[in-house]
């Protein structure tokens, strides 16, 4: 009986723990073993610490033959915002493992949901013991960030270059970080008038202080016209964008993750005129335009419920109920990350009163083994799965790491067996697509190419295509997948016949899902210019100046196009509009103006390099004899 009970001190004692340091760790956390080193981390720290509590959960049921929970008034609309999150990973995802693992953006509005339950499982001093967690985690964050702001990182040799700059914080986002720190400081105020004894209270003023220096310094760092400011997407974009992505799937939206797609697809034309105009924003204006478009009307409704709830429970002289206020409004009016759930739903557990009433489940200790087996089983086939594709992720990253230090044999290997551990990612197939051309090309520069050779390089292109259009099954309404595959053309283009074509092909299929993008539209003209078919080239090119009428490039390649179709008044009129449109002290200019100038004389115009007007490429010889033959698609 007392080994027993040791037992039980001793799963509860871990079990507090673990609460306590995966909190303390989110907003902290950060490794460079991952490409994404902020959010990717949190997830770890997220999934392992939540695990690690449910597992001891379910062996400390059997013990107790039976499990029981404290209810709150919150757990609805949790459970609701948790569920909707699930229901549109699994229905409306094009590609549900980036949703539920990497980036994991479901996952983190679904284990932040858990440990909302988790937490509210605590007794009130455990609770109080959450707020010193919450604030020594602050405290830590805001600390570096001021040794960031203030340069000394710069001086500390072993760091890496990412932590030396002096907007670098943990939280992996200035937006996070400020509204973090700033709904920690009621509950640093509440220990200033409340505190047990002058020490605790002069502690409390001193790391207030640091608090607001850190907050002060950051949201100087983020003042509009600072490099350090970040770009929002704006409110009128964000709601036409969601407006036209819920057409299809209003209910539940486009997929938790997936504004990137939604963005490129249903951004409207008026967005080329806007000075940020080829960023590819990945959230909408705010955290609550997000959700409307990722997650549709039914995460919209769970999150206006969760508002509504927490204003019924109105009382501004709780220092719990203001932070809570300053959390919840982040996510209605800035574009907060999904990593920032959990903290919000720690504060939502703090703040409610659970009841005394205690909910039970499985009261026989025969009922709570049986139910615990498939519970156990599932818990552990989730564990397994996300180990797998953290461990991909980690091979990943190595394989570029590789590339970088010219290692394409290892670079080749690794992202091989990272393909093996996760073939749903599109990058990793995408990325062995691209290291299987760089080698076929390095042979291929060979003087006498053997018959080894040529068949080494068919194969290694036929590897490149199949990945890439490994990558484009994956994700097929991802514009950058379809890019990426007629890029994969266009290089083998020396190797294959037919290539130019299926290139011409996967890049219309790009444009399909980012229509208004001119950039696609002159990467498209470049390649019929390249084939000789100016006439489709003009037509295309137009396309593009229609997207984006002040864009110079667009001009300019039109100008080009006109001339080799011997238009050349048409010509000239395109190159003056290119004049109009770039600085008059500029290599551009120059160009631009030998190129008229030359229209007038019928001369070539070699570009030096140095402007950013771009000249179509090209179509490359053939680098083998005879070249390689693509089957139809």
């Amino acid at each position: 009986m007392k080994i027993l009970e040791t037992l039980r001190f001793s799963l509860n004692a871990i079990e507090k723990f673990t609460i306590y340091i995966t909190l303390f760790l989110l907003p902290l956390m950060f490794l460079t073993n991952f490409e994404n080193i902020f959010e990717t981390s949190k997830l770890l720290v997220l999934v392992a610490g939540t695990s690690i509590v449910l597992v001891i959960k379910i062996v400390k049921s059997i013990f107790n033959k039976g499990l029981q929970f404290n209810s709150s008034k919150f757990d609805l609309p949790v459970l609701g915002f948790a569920l909707v999150f699930l229901l549109s990973g699994i229905i409306a995802s094009s590609n549900k493992v980036d949703s539920f693992f990497l980036p994991g953006t479901a996952t983190f509005a679904i284990v932040a949901g858990i440990y909302f339950f988790l937490v509210n499982q605590l007794p009130k001093n455990s609770k109080n013991n959450i707020q010193t967690v919450l604030l020594t985690s602050g405290f830590i964050l805001a600390t570096i960030q001021l040794t960031a702001f203030l340069g000394i990182t710069k001086l500390i040799p072993f760091l890496p270059e990412f932590m030396k700059v002096n907007y670098f914080t943990p939280y992996g986002n200035i937006l996070n970080s400020i509204v973090f720190l700033v709904a920690l400081v009621p509950m640093l105020l509440e220990k200033i008038v409340k505190g047990k004894d002058i020490p605790e209270r002069i502690l409390s003023v001193i790391v207030s202080l640091i608090f607001l220096i850190s907050i002060s310094t950051s949201i100087y760092l983020i003042l509009p016209g600072k490099t350090t400011s970040p770009t929002i997407l704006g409110y009128k974009y964000s709601w036409s964008i969601a407006v036209d992505s819920l057409k299809s799937n209003p209910l539940l939206g486009v997929g938790p993750g997936n504004y990137r797609e939604a963005f490129s697809r249903f951004r409207p034309i008026e967005f080329n005129s806007a000075s940020n105009w080829n960023v590819k924003y990945l959230q909408g204006s705010s955290s609550l335009m997000t959700i409307f478009t990722e997650i549709g009307i039914l995460g919209l409704l769970t999150f206006v419920i969760l508002f509504t709830y927490l204003l019924k429970d109105f009382n501004i002289k709780k220092p719990l109920y203001i932070s809570l206020l300053v959390l919840i409004l982040s996510q209605i009016f800035l574009p907060m990350s999904a990593s920032f759930l959990p903290v919000l739903f720690v504060v939502f557990a703090l703040h409610s009163e659970t009841s005394n009433n205690k909910v039970a489940f499985f009261t026989k200790r025969y009922a709570i083994i049986l139910s615990s087996l498939p519970i156990g089983l599932l818990l552990i086939s989730l564990i397994y799965l996300f180990s797998q594709a953290f461990y991909s992720e980690l091979l990943y990253l190595k394989s570029i790491k590789s590339i970088n230090s010219g290692d394409g044999l290892k670079a080749y290997e690794l992202i091989n067996k990272s393909i093996s551990i996760n073939q749903y990612a599109d990058k990793y197939h995408l990325l062995a697509a691209s290291i299987n051309l760089a080698i076929a090309e390095n042979i291929a520069k060979k003087e006498d190419l053997s018959d080894s050779d040529k068949e080494t390089i068919s194969k290694l292109v036929q590897q490149a295509i199949a990945e890439g259009k490994a990558g484009v099954t994956v994700n097929p309404k991802k514009s950058v997948n379809w890019e990426a595959l007629s890029g994969i053309y266009q290089t083998i283009i020396a190797f294959a016949k037919g290539s130019d074509q299926f290139a011409i092909q996967s890049l219309n299929q790009a444009i399909s899902f980012d229509p208004t993008n001119p950039l696609l539209r002159i990467r498209l003209g470049g390649l019929y210019y390249s084939l000789g078919n100016y006439e489709s080239a003009i037509e295309v090119f137009k396309l593009a100046v229609l997207a984006k009428p002040d864009f110079a490039n667009s001009h300019y390649n039109l100008a080009l196009a006109y001339k080799q179709n011997k238009q050349l008044d048409k010509a000239k009129e395109q190159m003056e509009a290119v004049l109009k449109l770039v600085d008059p002290n500029s290599k551009d200019y120059e160009l631009a103006k030998k190129e008229l100038d030359a229209l007038n004389t019928e001369k070539e115009v070699t570009p030096t390099g140095e402007e950013s007007l771009t000249t179509p490429e090209p179509t490359p010889a053939p680098e083998i004899d005879p070249q390689l033959e693509l089957p139809q698609e």
